[in-house]
């Protein structure tokens, strides 16, 4: 499918909890079919989403590669990646899960465009994004 999402999610740990929590929250049922081990999933009524489980180390090389289009990780395991990585990631949002700091992330390629479609068609009828009238600026709450 040309149009499919790809999401990192932590694969385990406190993070992954956190951020399951975030889509739970928000009515986003992620299935997957092999339970907690399962590396690969998807979100209910959202066949153009797929979740990919992994490390969080691993979602910050693959927002740096382009394979992946949103990720959730450590906002300290960006900034100990190598500079050419970091600036082909822009920080979306920073969320505080008790005394971490995670991040949502996207490729930075000037495709907030992009984003807007992925993010509109993710969280669609959902209060998380409002795109404002001008531009294409995004008001993400989470």
């Amino acid at each position: 499918m040309d149009n499919l999402i790809n999401i990192g999610i932590p694969s385990k740990g406190r993070l992954r909890v956190d951020v399951l929590k975030i889509f739970k929250k928000k009515k986003l049922k992620i299935i997957s079919e092999r339970g907690e081990r399962d590396l690969i999933g998807s979100i209910e009524n959202k066949p153009y989403v797929k979740i990919l489980y992994l490390h969080a180390r691993e979602i910050i090389e693959r927002l740096g590669d382009n394979s992946l289009d949103v990720g959730f990780s450590g906002f300290d395991l960006l900034k100990e990646s190598g500079v050419n990585v970091q600036n082909k990631i822009n920080v979306v949002k920073k969320l505080s899960f008790g005394r971490a700091n995670l991040v949502v992330a996207i490729p930075d390629l000037g495709l907030m465009f992009r984003l807007s479609l992925i993010l509109r068609k993710l969280l669609l009828n959902s209060e998380i994004l409002r795109k404002k009238e001008l531009g294409l600026q995004l008001n993400i709450q989470i």
